[in-house]
């Protein structure tokens, strides 16, 4: 049952349906020909079990669009400026969306991008929201600054964590932290689902630990100070031994990388698009990952190196413990006796090292992050949310 507000505001009116209808709302740009990519797989994978799927998104240009393939509905709205905290603004549009399609469940990928308008219409109509939360950002102050921090993200998470019905935490570290931060807004709705990998894109793992007379590096995510790939290049530099790098992503800061590179001698690939299939070989082509953020949740594009079967090295940030274990499914700088990338790549200039890491990480992920088993959580979470 769904509670409505009728048209002059001034009486309830109640509408049957035994229909499982998910919103699924994101911040995120897509194109009126979304289906190919591989974020159309996971939509069909989540819509299963539901009777409709809708997700609210912005679209790459600056028109409303609606898209339909078989029970999943796309609606577009105008992106605004590429930045996405516009949609904290435009993603009020869901207030018509809701009045129309009516929803059972809500689920919002974001406290505040889209997070606010959700708890919102689950307020006034009456319908459970999952709150997912991806970034540091919204437990530490990592890479925003005390100041906003502290008066802009804490505040309104902690409004969109006390309007929500759930909140999805990634890892048990993870929820240590929600507590620890957000308290009673928080504690009590929290439901573990951790990040996913498809392992029939990621798959078969890296069987060759060999490695040649330059070592391949590889890192995975947007060309953005938070990714702290200059850094990188900077420490890469400075190793005893041969090396190169690629990068997978694009960002405003593709031409300092470059640069930056080419001044202190280190060969540089900057792969600004690849598809799922094309990732999955690059990093089976490579012989050590390395995350170098300043600020992480729990990263996929770790999860999927791992997965890969790659000895996997990341900086102390985000909510990786318990998942990736120094010595036994990868390398964590900070960690004892590891203070800086260099005494971590000493560890992995050894092949059975790599290979012993490579493969404890490719078991971690099939235990824990398997694609199928991770959504079957995730549509009872929904499911049970809905039938409430």
């Amino acid at each position: 049952m769904i509670r409505l507000s009728s048209p002059d505001c001034t009486e309830r009116c109640y509408l049957m349906t035994d229909r499982q209808v998910l919103l699924m709302v994101s911040g995120n740009t897509f194109s009126i020909d979304p289906w190919v990519d591989h974020t159309a797989r996971l939509w069909r994978e989540l819509a299963t079990g539901f009777d409709e799927l809708h997700v609210f998104a912005r679209s790459e240009d600056q028109r409303f669009h609606e898209i339909q393939e078989r029970n999943i509905s796309l609606h577009l709205i105008p992106r605004g400026p590429a930045r996405m905290a516009t949609f904290i603004f435009t993603s009020w549009w869901l207030l018509v969306l809701v009045r129309r399609i009516r929803p059972t469940c809500i689920q919002s990928q974001s406290p505040i991008h889209g997070g606010l308008a959700s708890v919102v219409c689950g307020r006034l109509f009456e319908i459970p929201v999952l709150v997912e939360i991806h970034g540091e950002h919204y437990l530490r102050w990592n890479g925003l600054g005390v100041l906003s921090y502290r008066g802009l993200y804490r505040p309104l998470t902690m409004l969109a964590f006390w309007g929500a019905t759930r909140i999805r935490s990634l890892s048990p570290e993870m929820t240590e932290a929600l507590g620890d931060v957000y308290g009673g807004c928080a504690v009590g709705k929290i439901v573990e689902i951790t990040n996913r990998v498809d392992l029939d894109v990621f798959s078969p793992p890296k069987t060759d630990y060999h490695v040649g007379p330059v070592l391949r590096i590889i890192s995975v995510g947007a060309l953005n100070t938070n990714k702290n790939h200059l850094g990188l290049i900077h420490d890469l530099a400075a190793l005893k031994r041969p090396c190169r790098l690629t990068l997978v992503g694009a960002g405003p800061l593709e031409g300092a990388l470059r640069q930056s590179a080419a001044e202190l001698g280190l060969p540089l690939e900057i792969r600004s698009s690849v598809n799922h299939s094309e990732l999955s070989q690059l990093l089976r082509s490579h012989d050590i990952y390395v995350q170098f953020s300043r600020s992480e949740a729990v990263s996929r594009a770790v999860l999927e190196a791992m997965a890969i079967g790659l000895p996997v090295v990341v900086t102390p940030v985000g909510f990786l413990g318990g998942i990736l274990v120094t010595g036994i499914t990868g390398v964590r700088i900070g960690d004892p006796g590891i203070p800086s990338l260099s005494d971590a790549m000493d560890i992995l200039y050894d092949e059975q090292a790599r290979r012993s890491l490579g493969e404890g990480a490719r078991h971690e992920v099939e235990a824990r992050h398997e694609w199928k088993t991770v959504f079957a959580q995730h549509r009872s979470v929904l499911l049970g949310m809905s039938a409430r």
